[in-house]
């Protein structure tokens, strides 16, 4: 098996390890479902049981917020808000990674003031002990399921990159800590999950508010329904994206340790545009190859719910340099010594006055001479070889008037055709500059803002150039440009065509 066999097989096992874990999480998300559909059955019953009593005072239409409230009803609040205590006071006993069990005890302490005030208030105190009850189980159940998941994914690594630490450790450690109790954009998981449950339980009082003088107990619960639902979303999104973050920052951390400098960056199989824009992006050593310190971050840099993740990726010596700049553009002498004399003389002959036969050639299939395949077949070489151009700067090409270019409505069929199939391509070699030499000569001005495979020879001879504008980055034969947009510039009288080139 080829290195290159290895790190695409690696790849594939990536992705696969990445999806089992979307399973996982996808079967879990649908237990913690199951968590408030018995939350809003609890609901319901507190809120029959109050109708109930209504019924048994002789069907007396008094407004429920009126009622006074028993001493056996402070009895039954009281021996359930006990529980609940006992519940927080054991999770805070165990690895705790957030302040959440006091948070709990805190609001306890509110209910126990506001209940005893009228039956409503009562009602809502039940009712907030419920949603402080699934609260607790699901802060419980999702810091340990992060944990693990820390843990799980830094022994995967370890494996796969042989790092030698133990995964027991990792369990306890401050870094699996610290990780898991990020502050992300403001606020750590468990605030987050806080903040959740305390608008639930706003909204939810706002509805037992408005229907404490309303008859309508159906109505009530289908509000109650789409109330939860929506709030149980909201939740479920941020514990699968805490997930996915968490099992991140372990494969970063676990990279990290092992010395790699690059890594893969892994779509999820549904990823948006955004996260397939990270996967098909060159940085020079193929798509979706970044730098560790550079690659971004999840979710920070995508999107809540991405389930994208990372791998280590190794990058050859010679392609770690295969990048040029404005700052950094090669010279001939440097060209020689990676593709040789003859290759880089055979790019000098093509730039003094050999293009326009040749690709005259190549565009109308006429058959090479000798001389004239041995040049393509030296610029082919060349051109694969060399250092591609790296910038955030567009290029331009321009299309003078010529026979099949006579006029603005040339221009405008032309463009047409490349639109019918699918983009701008030609069997010739592309020419593109920096700059923009046409000086508005032109019938059609292409600006190309994206590109990865271009070769920039603005520093093989300065003595082929006329202007500072006329600085070459070549494309091989038949590179396929998108078409992203046309606009018509009726002053100069031509189109403004705006590219980018086409994934390999």
């Amino acid at each position: 098996m080829t290195r290159s066999d290895y790190w695409k097989n690696r790849d594939e096992l990536e992705k696969e390890a990445n999806q089992k874990y979307i399973n996982q999480d996808s079967a879990y998300l649908k237990e913690l479902e199951a968590h408030y559909n018995l939350m809003l059955d609890n609901i319901n019953k507190q809120i029959d049981a109050e109708y109930s009593s209504l019924a048994n005072r002789n069907h007396v239409s008094i407004d429920l917020a009126m009622q006074q409230v028993s001493q056996m009803d402070v009895s039954i609040y009281s021996t359930k808000a006990k529980q609940i205590v006992e519940e927080a006071a054991k999770i805070k006993n165990k690895v705790s990674y957030s302040d959440y069990p006091d948070a709990v005890n805190q609001e306890l302490r509110v209910y126990n003031a506001t209940m005893r005030i009228n039956r409503l208030e009562l009602l809502k105190a039940n009712v907030g002990l419920e949603i402080q009850n699934v609260g607790l189980e699901i802060y419980n159940e999702a810091s340990n399921r992060l944990a693990q998941r820390y843990k799980a994914e830094s022994k995967r690594q370890a494996g796969i990159l042989g790092l030698n630490e133990p995964a027991d450790r990792l369990y306890a450690s401050p870094d699996m800590r610290n990780v898991i109790n990020a502050t992300v954009k403001g606020a750590t998981w468990s605030q987050r999950l806080w903040a959740n449950q305390q608008g639930l339980r706003y909204a939810v009082n706002q509805l037992l508010t408005t229907g404490a003088t309303n008859s309508n107990r159906q109505k009530l619960k289908e509000l109650l329904q789409t109330t939860v639902n929506n709030w149980r979303y909201v939740t479920q999104r941020l514990i699968n994206t805490e997930l996915a973050r968490v099992q991140y920052k372990a494969q970063k951390d676990s990279i990290t340790k092992a010395d790699y400098k690059y890594v893969k960056w892994i779509a999820e199989p549904k990823a948006c545009s955004t996260c397939n824009r990270i996967a098909r992006t060159d940085n020079g050593w193929g798509k979706g190859v970044w730098e560790l310190e550079k690659v971004p971050d999840i979710p920070q840099d995508t999107h809540p719910n991405c389930r994208c993740a990372i791998s280590a990726h190794w990058v050859s010596e010679n392609k770690e340099e295969a990048r040029t700049t404005d700052q950094s553009p090669l010279t001939s002498e440097e060209m020689e010594k990676i593709i040789g004399f003859d290759k880089v003389a055979a790019l000098k002959q093509y730039m003094s006055s050999e293009s326009y036969l040749l690709n005259d050639c190549l565009r109308n299939d006429v058959k090479l001479n000798d001389n004239q395949q041995k040049l393509v077949d030296n610029l082919d070489s060349a051109l694969a070889k060399l250092p591609k151009y790296k910038s955030d700067k567009p290029l331009n090409r321009d299309f003078l008037r010529s026979f099949q270019l006579m006029d603005i409505e040339d221009a405008f069929e032309i463009v047409k055709k490349w639109r019918r199939e699918g983009g701008y391509q030609d069997k010739a070699y592309i020419s593109t500059s920096k700059g923009h030499y046409g000086e508005d000569e032109e019938l059609i001005h292409m600006i190309i803002k994206k590109y990865h495979s271009g070769v920039d020879l603005s520093s093989i001879d300065k003595k082929l150039y006329i202007s500072d504008k006329e600085q070459e980055v070549l494309f091989s034969r038949n590179t396929k440009f998108n078409i992203i947009s046309v606009e018509e510039d009726k002053v100069h009288k031509k189109l403004i065509v705006i590219a980018e080139e086409a994934d390999e």
